[in-house]
């Protein structure tokens, strides 16, 4: 029983997983958010797919951070779940909010 609950779960994980090595996130979703945001919760905005904004993060589980996300993006989100470095990865080519003004 507890093996089936465990592969249960690790197949629904995987199926979540997002590698970001050849994603390139759009800038107006992380500006709409602020990079800053970004950074602080490990989460990133990757594109728009059928009215809701497709997002990275290694905290899927974060409701005060899902809420914060879809009130400044302003409609659904869809998770997906990718690694912390991945993350730290592909928000570092994003600067700090006090440079381009968001947020």
């Amino acid at each position: 029983m507890v093996v089936s609950i465990l592969e249960t779960n690790s197949a629904q994980t995987a199926g979540l997983y997002m590698p970001l090595s050849r994603l390139h996130p759009r800038r107006e979703l992380i500006d709409r958010v602020g990079a800053d945001f970004c950074r602080e919760h490990s989460v990133l905005q990757l594109w728009e797919q059928s009215g809701s904004v497709l997002v990275v993060t290694t905290h899927t589980r974060d409701q005060d951070m899902l809420r914060e996300l879809r009130q400044r993006l302003g409609q659904p989100v869809t998770l997906r779940i990718s690694g912390g470095g991945e993350l730290r990865a592909g928000i570092a080519g994003f600067p700090d909010d006090e440079v381009t003004g968001a947020a």
